[in-house]
């Protein structure tokens, strides 16, 4: 149906069944026009309104010819004096064969517009099935998803908690005293030890080193240099092709303080409460989108280029390759 501008519109034309006398329970039925929208598919159709029109003066001319005929039975059969008199019952069936021959007319009349109406109403129940199945299809495709993403997250979890485990850590106090170099033992050193006044004595996990950088922050240590050896080899342990890490990320997640930046020993302060239960770290450092926040320590991808390198812009334009590469 449309407005007169070309919009089509919706046509009532839910079925309406009904049992005349003469059928003895048989039912009849036909599409009256509505003023209601209706659902489409179930008890509306797209139409024109000249279809519209058509239809509903096609409904009233059945109803109007069903209801003479019926009209025309109950006089015969109804009739007090009729019912009386010799042959009732003989009249009787030559009026409802009467009743059957006129609705058989009026349903041969009413056919054409009958058959396009349950036409549209199997069409648009058809799209709305498929519409149905391609929601569900849908909604199937973001639960995997989900899941998906929910398996890479705990995998993701267990791999960071797993390195925060080793014991391969170590660190020295270096120049006047201001900063510390940390760097692991199992991993060949990208620049050689500086010589400092104080370092670690056995190797620690990582947050046992974390323990320890905060325990020379109230001395006056604010910075952190990393091996930039060390910092490739925990990205390299904890990636994998579907998610490359970061080293930001692991240090985030295995760090029980909050820190802005992994190069800068925060500053004394309560420690961030975690709901009961929680088994994550308590805070976030870098952009948001990742579980542990992101500080742009992906460097060439899985495993490979300068990984290390400082925070490649993840901090206000990083900080040039550790320091300037000073060790």
């Amino acid at each position: 149906m449309t407005d007169g501008s070309g919009r089509r519109l919706v046509i009532h034309v839910a079925k309406l069944t009904f049992h005349p006398e003469p059928l003895d329970g048989e039912p009849c039925s036909y599409h009256p026009v509505g003023r209601d929208r209706g659902v489409l598919g179930r008890t509306a159709v797209r139409g024109t309104a000249d279809e519209r029109a058509r239809w509903d003066a096609a409904a009233e001319r059945f109803r109007d010819r069903v209801r003479e005929a019926e009209t025309a039975y109950r006089a015969v059969t109804r009739h007090r004096v009729a019912r009386r008199l010799p042959g009732a019952r003989r009249r009787a069936q030559r009026a409802k064969e009467r009743f059957r021959a006129e609705l058989a007319a009026a349903e041969e009349a009413y056919l054409p517009v009958r058959e396009e109406i349950e036409r549209r109403l199997a069409a648009h129940a058809e799209e709305e099935r498929r519409a149905r199945e391609e929601r569900a299809r849908r909604r199937e495709a973001e639960r995997r998803e989900k899941e998906q993403r929910e398996r890479l997250r705990q995998a993701r979890r267990e791999r960071y908690r797993v390195a925060g485990e080793r014991a391969v850590w170590g660190w020295v106090l270096h120049g006047h005293g201001t900063s510390v170099f940390v760097y692991r033992h199992d991993v060949p050193r990208a620049r050689p030890l500086p010589a400092g006044p104080r370092r670690s004595g056995t190797a620690l996990t990582a947050r046992r080193l974390e323990n320890a950088l905060l325990r020379l922050q109230p001395e006056g240590v604010r910075d952190v240099v990393w091996d930039r050896a060390a910092r490739r080899a925990v990205v390299a342990e904890n990636s994998t092709p579907e998610e490359p890490a970061a080293f930001e990320e692991w240090w985030a997640a295995v760090t029980r303080r909050r820190w802005e930046s992994s190069e800068r020993i925060p500053a004394p302060g309560p420690r961030p409460s975690r709901s009961p239960g929680s088994t994550g770290s308590p805070h976030r450092h870098g952009p948001p989108g990742s579980d542990y926040g992101s500080g742009g320590d992906l460097g060439g991808g899985f495993g490979g280029g300068d990984l290390g390198g400082g925070h490649s812009g993840g901090f206000g334009g990083g900080f040039g390759g550790g320091f300037g590469g000073g060790f």
